[in-house]
């Protein structure tokens, strides 16, 4: 048993010796970047190497560093790093991982320092050789690093060479060679140049196609009364505003993204610009079925204008759901230049030089045309009294009712008056009626009562912002090494 337990003894002091061993040793990963508690830090030192004091000197030193010569300055404290690696592998990959430096500028510096290997090694960007090159590296680390650190003064030791290394960055002549490598940042308008250019040529590709349809528009919306135009205009850009508000909004709150950003500013005045173009082609529809009292002559003017603006559709995909509609509108009032069954002799009356439809309509018959209720279609065969009268349904048939009174289907929908209005205290009373639009003829409907009205009950919830006073965090600049620097033992 006693020489069991002889056995047993070295193998567990050697266990823990191993796993003490590669406990201490930090991979890439394992370092803290220090830029994670702030942008004025730039000292990781996880294994307490240096002293609180010592941390916070270096921080001020790199900081004053950055302020004056851009250079970010770096500075690694650890026991040791894995075995696999040398010192100059894991500083150079540690480097590069972490970006120190300014990107483009590549003027960065790092200072590993392994204790218990008893390393330390400089890495460069090349942006910084000229001014730190491997030579005077190296009599730094000789001279203020290796004396202090054969003593077990680490920290005493790297702020020494950091003050070196402070004067030489800082230095007149060293500013003015650092400040020639930072790479002039390019203005806003530089760097989305391209974006804007994109954006100029779909203005300018819906501005020619805004001249085409106006070309094509009917003469009666081209030579329309100043007055009509102007409030048309403004109706327009009215409708234009919102809709690109509510599409900026809806773009924000459902992808996140704001679509007056340079990058997206192309796909917006291109979806307003389609906007307009379809409103556009719509208002020339709307003028055509106002000055086309014939269903012939509306058909052959529609036909021709459907034809032109079809080329349109890629840059105004909404007019597709409009003209589908109008091409199955079209077939329906087709039938309606077809001769009744038994009347095909007959010739039919062109209602663009009779409109009113005098003799042959009534005023009531004529009132419904005008509401939009029914179309006639007057047949007129070879005597002066054959005459047969076609009537088909309108767009607005399902609005309106029979009049009890006059026969005609000219009874409106039902509609309230006010009687008394509603308060916050009190309800108030309507009259429910409907009223033709022919003879005038009123049917009551009775009284129904309006609710009271109810005050709006959005609490502005003052939410107390707690102000959270964690630091947060920063970043390197994304600078690189060509492999310069220098390193030694003690």
């Amino acid at each position: 048993m006693m020489m069991l337990k002889t056995k047993i003894f070295p193998i567990i002091i050697l266990s823990l010796f191993i796993f003490t061993t590669t406990w201490a040793q930090h991979s890439i990963s394992s370092i803290p970047d220090p830029k994670q508690q702030g942008q004025d830090h730039f000292v990781s030192n996880p294994d307490g190497i240096l002293s609180s004091s010592e941390v916070s000197e270096l921080n001020q030193i790199a900081k004053q560093i950055e302020a004056t010569g851009k250079v970010e300055f770096a500075v690694v404290v650890i026991n040791d790093f894995t075995y696999e690696d040398d010192d100059f592998n894991f500083a150079y990959t540690l480097f590069n991982t972490w970006g120190i430096g300014k990107k483009g500028a590549n003027n960065g510096l790092l200072l590993l320092v392994a204790k218990d290997r008893r390393r330390y090694r400089f890495i460069t960007g090349a942006g910084i050789e000229g001014l730190l090159p491997d030579v005077t590296l190296k009599q730094i680390g000789e001279r203020s690093l290796v004396p202090a650190f054969k003593e077990g003064r680490y920290g005493a030791g790297i702020v020494v060479a950091a003050g070196v290394i402070e004067k030489v960055l800082t230095s007149p002549d060293g500013i003015a060679e650092l400040n020639s490598l930072i790479p002039r940042e390019k203005t806003f308008i530089e760097k989305n140049s391209n974006y804007f250019l994109i954006a100029l040529s779909v203005i300018l590709a819906y501005f020619g196609l805004f001249k085409l349809i106006k070309k094509w528009a009917p003469e009666s919306q081209k030579n329309s009364k100043k007055n009509s135009k102007f409030e048309k205009n403004v109706f327009i850009g009215c409708g234009i505003i919102f809709f690109g508000i509510f599409f900026c909004v809806f773009a924000v709150t459902i992808f996140n993204t704001n679509l007056l950003e340079p990058e997206f500013l192309p796909w917006t005045i291109g979806a307003v610009a389609s906007l307009i173009l379809t409103i556009k082609i719509n208002s020339g529809r709307t003028t055509i079925k106002e000055q086309s009292k014939d269903v012939a002559s509306y058909l052959e003017a529609m036909k021709n204008y459907l034809a032109k603006t079809a080329i349109l559709i890629p840059f105004a995909p909404l007019t597709l759901i409009g003209l589908l509609k109008q091409f199955l509108k079209n077939k329906e009032l087709s039938k309606q230049l077809i001769a009744p069954e038994g009347f095909e002799d007959y010739r039919r009356i062109d209602r663009n030089s009779n409109p009113t439809g005098k003799p042959h309509l009534t005023a009531g018959q004529y009132k419904e045309e005008q509401l939009g209720v029914k179309t006639y279609q007057i047949w007129k065969g070879r005597q002066a009294d054959d005459i047969e009268i076609v009537a088909w349904p309108g767009e607005k048939s399902k609005n309106y009712f029979e009049c009890e009174k006059c026969g005609f289907v000219t009874l409106g929908k039902p509609e309230q008056k006010t009687i008394k209005a509603a308060t916050y205290s009190s309800t108030g009373q309507a009259e429910k009626f409907q009223s033709c639009q022919f003879c005038k003829h009123k049917i009551a409907l009775g009284l129904v009562v309006l609710s009271k009205l109810v005050r709006s009950t959005s609490s502005s919830s003052s939410s107390s912002s707690s102000s959270s006073s964690s630091s947060s965090s920063g970043s390197w600049g994304g600078g690189r090494s060509s492999g310069g620097g220098a390193g030694g033992s003690w």
